[in-house]
């Protein structure tokens, strides 16, 4: 009877992960259930981890069932854990990138601030030759980061909250148009380095715009405290959000392939890495954690809500990607060093 019963969740594990792989590749706008089952995937690996090893012991003919859908889905295992240790190479064709959701510098969801110093601290510490920022505030950083920033950078490119900076000239400043409705930003900013021209595209894609109320009955499900009938109007935002980012990384999807320049697209895409966003982007470019990383890479932190959303995307070689712990923001500092092969 308890095998049978255990069998029975176990089936139920290996149809939720099933369901999750199919998140990168179905667009919510066509089928919204996926991309649900995506969010739960690490949950779904590790229940279905645990089966293989109970049946092991006890049933081996029953551990066949999460084996083969582990197994069919063995290449999503990297988007969310790496072990590399790759070391960077001596080049002067390596460069430091930095993309970071700065929260206003210090700028908490209440309205309170906090001393942003430590933060451009980090910035000025880490020495990037290339920085993306997100919620980018002219405001807080006026003071005491404006003389970071500019004794760290020659040239800048701004709109609204958004920000790239470069230790490189700025040949040419774009703006990427979204649908008016939509709270997406993105910039495109082309820079010199010696003979040859590198694309850099900073964006920060819809927010799913869970409220605090929402945040926190999302963490009392997480914690079993409360049933899962909060959960309606949380995944309402949810799949607005996801419909949206649909046609806008569809948009830099356009403007990845018409590139004529190398190409890195950087920022906070609000969605994690089994989802159809980044299967999109990761078509055409390679991620950074995936190819230079360690461990799980999380780069959002608010309660026990812990994901990866924040992303540096090239075809360029990738060497020592991390996501940087530092309290200043809900989102944490991500660095990748990667190679432009100069022509």
């Amino acid at each position: 009877m308890i095998k049978r019963l255990v069998l029975l969740l176990n089936i139920v594990c290996v149809l939720g992960l099933l369901m999750a792989y199919l998140s990168p590749y179905i667009p919510p706008t066509v089928w919204y259930i996926p991309q649900l089952f995506g969010l739960f995937y690490p949950y779904f690996l590790f229940f279905n981890v645990c089966f293989l090893t109970f049946w092991l012991v006890f049933k081996r003919t029953y551990a066949i069932y999460s084996f083969i859908t582990i197994l069919m889905g063995f290449g999503f295992i990297s988007r969310v854990y790496k072990w590399n240790d790759i070391p960077v190479p001596e080049s002067n064709e390596v460069i430091k990138l930095l993309s970071y959701n700065v929260k206003k510098f210090g700028t908490s969801s209440e309205g309170k601030t906090v001393n942003p110093k430590p933060l451009f601290e980090f910035v000025s510490q880490q020495n990037a030759d290339i920085s993306c920022f997100q919620e980018y505030s002219n405001s807080r950083y006026v003071k005491y980061g404006k003389s970071v920033l500019e004794d760290l950078y020659t040239y800048a490119h701004f709109n609204g909250e958004l920000a790239t900076f470069s230790k490189f000239p700025i040949l040419k400043k774009q703006n990427i148009s979204f649908c008016k409705n939509h709270y997406a930003k993105g910039i495109i900013t082309d820079i010199l380095i010696e003979k040859d021209t590198l694309r850099i595209i900073n964006v920060h894609l819809e927010s799913n715009q869970l409220s605090s109320k929402n945040k926190k009955d999302l963490e009392e499900v997480v914690n079993k405290k409360q049933g899962f009938e909060k959960l309606r109007s949380i995944a309402g935002k949810l799949k607005r959000a996801s419909f949206h980012r649909v046609i806008q990384v569809e948009k830099i999807v356009d403007i990845v392939e018409e590139s004529p320049y190398k190409i890195i697209v950087c920022g906070d895409f609000n969605d994690i890495p089994l989802s159809y966003s980044y299967g999109r982007i990761n078509k055409l470019l390679d991620d950074s954690f995936v190819e230079a990383g360690e461990n799980f890479g999380l780069t959002f932190s608010e309660g026990n809500i812990n994901v990866r959303i924040d992303y540096i995307f090239s075809k360029t070689p990738f060497y020592k990607h991390e996501a940087h712990s530092i309290k200043h923001s809900d989102h944490k500092p991500i660095t990748a060093f990667t190679k432009i092969n100069l022509e």
